[in-house]
């Protein structure tokens, strides 16, 4: 019989989670029913930089069973990896050499509810040693809902088998991964890895894939493709230098990836080499393109932006864009206004607009406000993150100003001297942006 609210293990739990290690640690010394719980809060998930601890690794074989979620470092020596797990939820694996091979075959074995994995791999060793007991183990996780593979080179066919067996997969991730013989041409590819759709495989659940620096890459999107007709986010980052400049090769990818996956509607670009033509080329395998995101690529902000608006496929779906880059600057050109503005009013479901390294002159906004009677053709408006510009550093409230508006300003000669403040400009943007009703103007930078 329960003899006080704190002997329910449910009430312990939910006090678990808000208390530090140190409490866990003193909680589990209060009584044998009071271990448990807290025991299990204390040991539910180690991260990469607690095997460094003393206090951790002793005891872990005895609290292991404890443990859902796992994380170690990329070289983690073997000899301090033990195989004792058996309830992890999630786990990110060391790199898999020839030393603990076994060891993480014996994890993966005896831990079939895996919901999140990572591996990593030695692209120095041979394929056989890598795969076989390691992949025969990731194709029971039935549970499985996240994979992340790292340096892996897959045999022919060897990557859609493995899909095949995680019908709740949901988030695929592959860095510098490959074939084992890449295709040399798209009439190389095997037959298994086009455009079949006499069977697909509707059971499959894969709806985020990303490329890392993968070698012959958009054969294994294409690959992948084939069995997750639901795939709605593509992420690229760091391609190859022609795998995203205009080729007729391109666009048979393309069009082989948006026949495969009509639901496509998010594209990721990142530290990837794309001209315009290539550009556009991938926004052909989206049908219905819903969020774009575009950063760190060689092409300028306005021509981004030009190309967008010019993909006439997407005007009434695309709902969020960010272009940007890493390093601190901003793009003025008249161009960039004219291709902001041309954004603005072309895509009527638009809410979140980031273009912060981009500078709009706002006597243009006015122009095309008085033409347009808006300058945004979408009343659901939430975010405009965008830098406007005025004729000189007074025509908006000081308060308002930018953090390096002052030095701007300054350094092409505006001193003011004796003028008087005019800020009807400013008011005018204030009015138009009032008018849309869900649009936070915080998110506008004034210079």
């Amino acid at each position: 019989m329960v003899k006080a609210i704190f002997d329910l293990p449910e009430i312990l739990l939910s006090i678990a989670i808000h208390l530090a290690p140190a409490d866990l640690a003193q909680a589990c010394r209060v009584s044998r029913g009071w271990f448990v719980p807290f025991a299990s809060e204390l040991w539910y998930s180690i991260q990469q930089d607690q095997w460094i601890d003393g206090n951790l690794l002793p005891a872990l074989p005895r609290y292991a069973a404890f443990v859902r979620e796992l994380r170690c470092p990329l070289y983690l020596p073997s000899n301090l990896l033990g195989h004792l797990f058996s309830q992890l939820t999630l786990f990110s694996a060391p790199r898999l050499i020839r030393d603990n091979q076994d060891t993480i075959s014996q994890i993966l074995k005896r831990n079939p509810n895996i919901q999140s994995l990572s591996l990593s791999f030695d692209s120095t060793q041979s394929y056989e040693m890598k795969i076989i007991d390691v992949f025969q183990a990731v194709s029971g996780m039935t549970k499985l809902k996240e994979l992340k593979l790292r340096e892996l080179v897959f045999a022919p066919g060897n990557l859609g088998s493995l899909l095949d067996q995680l019908l709740l997969l949901e988030s695929l991730t592959l860095e510098k991964c490959g074939h084992e013989h890449p295709a040399t041409s798209p009439e190389d590819i095997p037959e298994d890895t086009v455009s079949q759709q006499e069977h697909p495989q509707q059971g499959q659940q894969l709806r985020s894939l990303q490329m890392d620096g993968n070698l012959d890459c958009f054969e294994i999107i294409l690959e992948i493709a084939r069995r997750s007709p639901l795939l709605k986010r593509l992420v690229l980052v760091n391609m190859t230098t022609y795998d995203l400049m205009i080729s007729s090769r391109l666009a048979w990818y393309a069009r082989n990836l948006g026949s495969q996956c009509p639901h496509l509607d998010e594209l990721v670009i990142s530290k990837c080499e794309v001209n315009a033509g290539g550009f556009v080329c991938l926004l052909s395998a989206f049908p219905k393109l819903r969020k774009l995101q575009v950063m760190d690529i060689p092409m300028k902000h306005g021509h981004v932006l030009r190309s967008l608006s010019n993909h006439k496929r997407c005007r009434d779906s695309l709902e969020e864009v960010s272009i940007g880059k890493s390093e601190n600057y901003l793009d003025g050109s008249l161009y960039v206004t004219i291709s902001v503005l041309a954004l603005l009013q072309k895509f009527p479901k638009l809410r979140k607009v980031h273009l912060r390294q981009c500078r709009v002159l706002a006597s243009r906004v006015v122009l095309y406000q008085r033409r347009y009677g808006s300058i945004v053709a979408s009343k659901d408006l939430e975010v405009l993150e965008i830098t406007l510009t005025g004729p000189r550093k007074s025509w908006v409230p000081a308060a308002v100003h930018s953090v390096d508006a002052h030095a701007y300003w300054a350094s092409i000669g505006d001193a003011e001297v004796g003028e008087k403040p005019d800020h009807s400009l400013y008011n005018e943007m204030m009015k138009e942006a009032h008018r849309l009703p869900k649009l936070d103007s915080s998110t506008i930078r004034f210079f």
